[in-house]
């Protein structure tokens, strides 16, 4: 495995573009698989391939721009340009209004994907409850529970994503969460 230092002073020594290309293709493949497992924890699963070719060729473009002069720079700059991919990706689900899941397939995609243990009835309910105040608490409460609890984004990227203050986005979503739970009926 070649050193990735070494590899951008061949990139940028290059003298045709097959060095180039050869130089960017090495870098490619030793950062690739780290990139795509940071960008399968931020982004839907039927998104992650299309995320991750757009941040590769994010890479490739910007690799003409990078200046760093170390490994620790360049898994920065390869960060940077997958987290600012995965914000894209969310912010274009974010405007596309959700749709939720008929509640009888829901339950057979749970039941299907649970290998060992069976969700119980009261799991169940509970899933069932979230759906129905997801839906009660209409937009924006639902796009920013659905963010944080459902795509497990960070305040720092729903704050992103949103154009928000990241203090912001903390006190929307405790706002968000206690209409949730004024939805819930009263106990006793």
């Amino acid at each position: 495995m070649t050193n990735l230092v070494e590899l951008i002073v061949r990139y940028r020594n290059a003298q045709t573009l097959e060095e180039a290309v050869e130089a960017a293709e090495l870098l490619v493949r030793q950062v690739g698989p780290s990139l795509h497992l940071y960008i399968a924890g931020k982004v839907s699963p039927d998104c992650i391939d299309d995320v991750y070719q757009e941040t590769l060729a994010g890479l490739i473009e910007g690799l003409g721009r990078f200046e760093g002069q170390s490994a620790g720079h360049f898994w920065s700059f390869c960060y940077r340009i997958a987290h600012h991919k995965c914000v894209d990706q969310i912010r274009r689900e974010a405007r596309e209004p959700l749709e939720f899941v008929d509640p009888e397939q829901l339950r057979e995609a749970v039941e299907a994907s649970a290998q060992d243990a069976v969700i119980s009835s009261k799991e169940w309910a509970a899933v069932e409850k979230a759906l129905e105040l997801l839906r009660a608490a209409k937009s924006p409460c639902a796009d920013y529970l659905w963010s944080r609890y459902i795509l497990d984004c960070d305040n720092k990227m729903i704050a992103e994503t949103y154009g928000l203050n990241y203090d912001t986005v903390h006190v929307i979503l405790r706002r968000c969460l206690q209409k949730a739970r004024s939805l819930l009926p009263k106990k006793g």
